[in-house]
Formats: C-alpha cells, structure tokens, sequence
C-alpha cells in the first residue's frame, strides 16, 4: 500500500493486515505522492527532491544532487547567512531542504521592504520582533543569487546600524 497517511480513527483493517505481515506500506510525504502520481502520468519514471534526506527516511535510497542546487543549495545558503550575521544555525543541516530560517543578530521590522525596494531582492522577515529571515530555494535559484542577497543584506544591516 502506497500512501501518505494510512489510518483513519476506526481504521482496523489495515492495522491488522499490517501487523500480520500481510501488507506492505510504503509511507510518503504528500507533496511527494502527489509528484509520484503525475510524473506517472507523464510517462517519467523517477524523479528527485530533497524530502527526507539525511534523515532515515531517506536509508537505503538513491540520493543525487542534481546540477548542486536546490536542497543543497539551500544549506549552503543558509551557513553563509549565518556566518554573515554572526548567528547559529537553528535546525540541524539534516533539516535543510529548500527553505530555512536563520536568526538575525537583532530586529529589523523593515528589513524585507528595504531589500525589496532598494534591491529587488524578496525575502519575508518575520518571527518574533521581526528578527528571523525565511530563505526559500527553488530549482531555477542560482549561486549568483544567493550572493547578490549576501550583499544586499550587508549594505542594509550596516546602514541600519551605521
């Protein structure tokens, strides 16, 4: 059995099949059940996401990185995030897929309008006194990127704060 969530509250019948052996599960995130269906239906045999990856779910399958971003991608961002503003990481790498939030060193209620305004880069700041950004990586997100929001994000802190 193929699906992304196997019970129901009076669900017995799986249980019990499950239990005696009798059916296999084959457990997915949704997003990725989803994916599975319509690359089936395009005709694509396998696709690649960073679901999972380095946890264990992720044992004894294929893992690639594809062209070094995305999922990858996303980690490196991050750590340079964290080593430009001087703060931890805080989820383990294990964690990082396509989107992470890294901690700023102190409250910026403008700091997203400014990159967007000033630099054309979007990216939300929010969290508690706003003070946390969300990095979001796509597929298509390249280095070059990721670099020019580094130096926005310089010349914004630093202006902030002289």
């Amino acid at each position: 059995m193929v699906c992304s969530f196997p019970r129901q509250a009076d669900s017995w019948v799986f249980d019990g099949l499950y239990r005696a052996g009798k059916i296999e599960l084959d457990l997915v995130p949704q997003g990725n059940l989803a994916e599975r269906m319509r690359a089936a239906g395009a005709g694509i045999g396998a696709f690649f996401c960073p679901t999972g990856v380095g946890t264990p779910l992720a044992e004894g399958k294929e893992v690639r990185v594809i062209d070094g971003r995305s999922h990858r991608l996303a980690g490196e961002a991050r750590r340079d995030l964290c080593d430009l503003l001087g703060t931890e990481p805080l989820a383990p790498d294990s964690m990082v897929a396509q989107m992470a939030t890294v901690r700023l060193p102190r409250p910026s209620p403008d700091l997203s309008q400014r990159l967007f305004t000033r630099h054309r880069v979007e990216i939300p700041v929010g969290g508690p006194e706003k003070a946390l950004l969300r990095l979001s990586v796509a597929g298509y997100t390249t280095r070059d990127e990721i670099d020019r929001l580094l130096a926005a994000l310089v010349r914004e802190l630093d202006a902030e704060h002289g």
